[in-house]
């Protein structure tokens, strides 16, 4: 019989597609995988479907969108607030028990009924994807004797944006990952800054880094070029488009380059009110110089392939916390992965020699808040198309060689495989 394996988070499936990833890769390696999730958001729906249409493992989810399930999202809603004003108030003076209590209700809003669920259903091994799943997954192993695994896919203890005082819901996560982070037996990271931070921060906490990469069968069948004329097109994209993402710094650097030399495409949700910001700004500083294009969101599985329609991608990261910096010391975000396997040519914020260093010349780095560094490397890939296409090809040669997920998943099986036969 083969191991039963529970992956646990509090979100969308389609919001975590590292989780998705990890299922997928375990399922075919023969495990039997169920998958815990939460539904609440209805645009995220349609994106659930299909990350999980024919798949190996099972999907369970919580449900309490507002429309459709009004009672648990008004009561969970209630409930977490309350929890949360108790707990800031109260958690130095109650009995741990009751810390305990008020900690979970106040960490998300349907933890009780997702950890109802996944304790319902045996496993040998149970991994939290994100803090707030760690109590559920240390609670549910204990429960059915078996092992506690998690993922973490940032930093949680510098989250926190430099300068902003420490609030209660800071105490919070760092209160739950202490209390639990020394109680899991397989732990994995994103990056290997994201490893070496955990064990500073949690000492002795060691966590395997397993890079957030692509499959191959999501890049196109051949290797993209770019055109030998026309405007160098500049792709950027998130699940929401908002401040303190670097796209100030893009707008000014499109206003710095030749007229009608470059297209600016975005992709992603603007955050409440920051269109009208942007367009503004987009208007002061660039106008008819250059074409703006802003793309609704894609299916996960269909990312890349839309991104090999561009030239360059933009990683244009803030370094306004401790887990942004450490993003930017790795360069190993999902944009930059997403953009080698794409073969797309790479401009990244943060110390120029990094990204020659680490990709071997398939970009450039400058220096954050520098739009005229930024400006620079770029007008170098209108002026030389054949730089261009030699950065892209080293892309796509990383992404074909070393920067994919049929390589890093095979960490990921050997941990898992290591902590069950322990």
């Amino acid at each position: 019989m083969h191991a039963r394996i529970a992956l646990v988070t509090l979100f969308h499936i389609a919001n975590d597609i590292r989780l998705v990833k990890e299922a997928d890769a375990l399922s075919a390696a023969g495990y039997d995988v169920d998958v815990f999730a939460a539904k609440y958001l209805p645009w995220a729906e349609a994106g659930d479907e299909v990350v999980s249409r024919g798949k190996q493992w099972r999907v369970h989810f919580v449900y309490y969108d507002r429309n459709q399930h009004p009672a648990l999202f008004w009561y969970s809603r209630f409930r977490r607030k309350l929890s949360s004003i108790l707990w800031c108030r109260l958690k130095n003076i109650v009995p741990i028990f009751v810390r305990q209590l008020l900690m979970e209700r106040a960490l998300d809003r349907v933890l009780p009924e997702m950890l109802s669920l996944v304790t319902g259903h045996g496993a040998h091994l149970y991994i939290g994807h994100g803090a707030q799943s760690l109590p559920i997954v240390v609670r549910a192993a204990w429960r059915h004797r078996a092992l506690a695994g998690f993922d973490a896919e940032d930093f949680n203890a510098g989250m926190k944006h430099d300068g902003a005082p420490l609030n209660c819901e800071d105490e919070l996560i760092d209160f739950v990952v202490k209390s639990y982070i020394r109680r899991i037996q397989h732990v994995t990271a994103a990056s290997p800054g994201v490893a070496e931070a955990l064990r500073l921060t949690y000492s002795g906490v060691e966590a395997l880094p397993i890079l957030n990469v692509f499959p191959l069968r999501e890049r196109p069948d051949s290797e993209p070029r770019s055109n030998a004329n026309g405007p160098l097109r500049l792709y950027w994209f998130s699940q929401t488009i908002g401040r303190d993402r670097g796209l100030e710094e893009a707008v000014r650097a499109c206003g710095i380059l030749p007229a009608h030399s470059v297209e600016l495409h975005l992709r992603g949700n603007w955050t409440p009110g920051y269109e009208n910001v942007f367009r503004d700004l987009w208007s002061k500083h660039v106008g008819a110089r250059a074409k703006l294009f802003v793309h609704d969101i894609l299916p996960p599985d269909q990312m890349i392939q839309d991104a090999a329609k561009y030239d360059v991608g933009l990683a244009l990261e803030v370094p306004i916390s401790e887990n942004r910096r450490i993003c930017m010391r790795d360069l190993s975000t999902n944009k930059v992965f997403t953009y080698l396997l794409a073969g797309l040519a790479v401009a990244a914020s943060g110390l120029e020699e990094r990204l020659s260093t680490i990709y071997d010349g398939a970009g450039f780095s400058y220096e954050t808040g520098n739009a005229e560094s930024l400006a620079a490397g770029l007008h170098t890939w209108v002026v030389d198309r054949p730089a261009l296409q030699s950065a892209r090809a080293i892309s796509w040669r990383l992404g074909e060689e070393k920067y994919n997920w049929e390589r890093e998943k095979e960490k990921l099986l050997e941990s898992v495989q290591r902590a069950l036969s322990a």
